[in-house]
């Protein structure tokens, strides 16, 4: 494991643990949290270029920047994919999978692997009680961002927050 691996697990870790503390306290008081004020905090916690050791779009060709925008929607479209299989999922069974391989093939044929496998990949989590799994994250990395999403590590979960 290279130290790019190691501050992605930590990055990932952070997340997760400030979105369970979200969920616990959502539940102990009875109220909905702010996604804004989850996103905000884990924005503050994780996906930084610096972080993840990733190029700043400004050192990238033209051609290495229109080749990173194709990567990353394609992860955005492939995260997609993985979203829906989940949904799916937790409609049949009513609760996430505890790993991501009990999704195949029954809510989608196979995984999808990062464009970039060597180097990138979608990592899901399941969160809360394992059994069953009461939410999840699942994360994933843009080299180059979007309009909407940030270069760096971003964060989805079924409560419908994605964490730029």
């Amino acid at each position: 494991m290279n130290i790019k691996d190691i501050k992605v697990t930590i990055l990932v870790v952070i997340g997760i643990i400030i979105i369970i503390a979200a969920a616990i306290y959502a539940l102990a008081s009875n109220e909905e949290v702010s996604i804004d004020i989850i996103s905000s905090t884990i924005n503050t916690a994780v996906a930084t270029n610096e972080s993840l050791d990733l190029p700043s779009v400004e050192e990238l060709t033209e051609e290495e920047k229109s080749d990173a925008q194709v990567r990353d929607q394609e992860r955005i479209a492939e995260v997609g994919d993985i979203e829906s299989a989940l949904k799916d999922f937790v409609e049949a069974k009513g609760y996430y999978p505890t790993t991501i391989d009990e999704i195949v093939p029954d809510y989608i044929s196979k995984l999808p692997t990062d464009p970039m496998p060597e180097s990138y990949e979608y990592t899901y989590t399941c969160i809360g009680s394992t059994n069953p799994c009461v939410l999840y994250d699942l994360s994933y990395i843009l080299e180059v961002g979007t309009d909407e999403l940030p270069a760096g590590l971003n964060l989805v979960s079924p409560e419908e927050i994605a964490i730029p």
